[in-house]
């Protein structure tokens, strides 16, 4: 019996990083959310005028990126990394059986998903605020962590690099340091009232934190956190 590939398509933003990672996974097809041309945005926006249900309107990155997948397939699994959450009906329709959608930030608010034949959360604290709010909970959700690169946290330090690296950042000697990398939620806000840190160097953080977001996040949404955080 001869094991037959599985046909994995990743639908990404277009980044750097992104298209690295692209070059190191060959056997993962990934399609690039990128600018499309007049000729796109002005099929799509009257098709978008023709279909009044609003899951079956397609942004025209997404609308370019199906056209791409049409012509690179058939595939047996489309994931969606990040994007909208409410499956969009163009790629339900082509895809929805094995329609995939790779879950990376914390769904607060509650919202409506359809479409999707699983969800793949990065951590099962997002799993489990994605079921806590999503109002059509028919979705299989599962977790598939982040790998992480162990490496780089395996380089030895002197006493005399931990001293120069405190004194960097402004730290004691004997004072308790807590290091977090990732996304600034609820409960590393809880984490740190417990610890009962400095509050002036835990906004200092965290401001850093809001300086290195993405130009597409909500700034709002950090900085309500970072006054938590300063409280």
């Amino acid at each position: 019996m001869v094991d037959t590939p599985i046909r994995v398509c990743l639908v990404s933003p277009d980044e750097p990083k992104a298209r690295a990672l692209a070059e190191e996974y060959r056997s993962i097809h990934v399609v690039f959310l990128q600018s499309p041309g007049l000729p796109y945005k002005v099929a799509n926006r009257v098709r978008n005028l023709w279909n009044r249900k609003k899951r079956s309107r397609v942004s025209t990155y997404y609308a370019k990126a199906l056209v791409e997948i049409k012509k690179a397939g058939p595939f047996d699994v489309v994931v969606i990394e990040g994007g909208p959450c409410d499956a969009m009906a163009p790629y339900e329709d082509y895809r929805g059986d094995a329609l995939m959608y790779h879950l990376h930030y914390d769904p607060t608010m509650p919202f409506h998903s359809t479409g999707y034949s699983r969800v793949i959360a990065v951590s099962d604290y997002m799993a489990n605020s994605w079921r806590r709010n999503c109002l059509d909970p028919v979705t299989d959700v599962r977790v598939a962590h982040n790998g992480i690169d162990i490496s780089k946290f395996q380089r030895g330090f002197t006493e005399d690099d931990r001293k120069a690296i405190r004194a960097r950042f402004g730290f004691a000697p004997d004072d308790f340091v807590a290091l977090y990398c990732g996304r600034i939620i609820d409960s590393l806000v809880d984490a740190l009232r417990e610890l009962n840190g400095d509050s002036r160097r835990l906004e200092s953080m965290s401001q850093a934190a809001l300086l290195h977001s993405r130009k597409f996040t909500e700034e709002s949404f950090y900085r309500e956190f970072v006054e938590k955080i300063g409280e």
